[in-house]
C-alpha cells in the first residue's frame, strides 16, 4: 500500500492505493475539509435579445448563495462579480483557454455588439490573451478570477412544479 498525503488550501487531501491478492488495485480518495469550509454560488441570468438586425444576450444579476457545511445562505452578489459581467447586449462566449492541462486554465467572458465582432475579439484573444482582452465601445474581455468556475445552466423542465429549480449544464 502507499500512501500520499498534501494541503488543498485549508483542506487535507489522502491518497492511498491496495493491492488486494486478487491482482487487482483500489484507490482510494478522501478530502478532509476544514470545520469552516465554505463556498459561494452565485447565479446571473442571461435574457435573450433578438429582431431587428440583433441578437445575443443581456447579463443580468440574479442571486448568490453561501455554503457552509448544509448551511446555506442568501447573500449579495459579490462586488467582484458584477464587475465581470459585461454591461451591454451582444453576442457573447465564454473563452476557455488551456495551458498544459484542462486543470491548468484560464476563462474569459467577451460580448461584443454583432457577431462578426466577437469573433474578431475571440481570435485576438487566443493569438495574444493579455493584450487583447480589455474594453472597448464595440466589445468586451473580463477574466474570471482564479478560483471561480463559470458553467452555462438551465433550468431543468425534469420537475416544473418543484419549489427550488434544478439547474443542468447547457451542453
Amino acid at each position: 500500500m502507499s500512501t500520499a498525503m498534501g494541503a488543498i488550501g485549508d483542506s487535507t487531501l489522502r491518497l492511498s492505493e491496495a493491492s488486494p491478492a486478487s491482482g487487482d488495485a483500489a484507490l482510494t480518495l478522501e478530502v478532509k475539509t476544514s470545520d469552516d469550509f465554505r463556498y459561494l454560488r452565485a447565479y446571473v441570468l442571461l435574457r435573450g435579445i433578438g429582431g431587428r438586425g440583433r441578437d445575443g444576450v443581456r447579463f443580468r444579476e440574479d442571486s448568490a448563495y453561501l455554503h457552509k457545511g448544509e448551511e446555506v445562505t442568501a447573500v449579495a452578489l459579490p462586488d467582484a462579480l458584477k464587475a465581470m459581467l459585461p454591461r451591454h447586449a451582444g453576442p457573447a462566449l465564454v473563452l476557455f483557454l488551456t495551458r498544459a492541462a484542462e486543470v491548468d486554465h484560464d476563462m474569459a467572458i467577451l460580448q461584443a455588439k454583432t457577431q462578426a465582432r466577437l469573433a474578431q475579439l475571440t481570435t485576438a484573444v487566443q493569438a495574444s490573451p493579455l493584450e487583447a482582452c480589455h474594453m472597448s465601445n464595440d466589445a468586451s474581455c473580463h477574466w474570471v478570477p482564479r478560483g471561480v468556475a463559470v458553467r452555462v445552466e438551465r433550468p431543468s423542465n425534469d420537475k416544473p412544479d418543484a419549489r427550488e429549480k434544478e439547474w443542468v449544464p447547457v451542453l
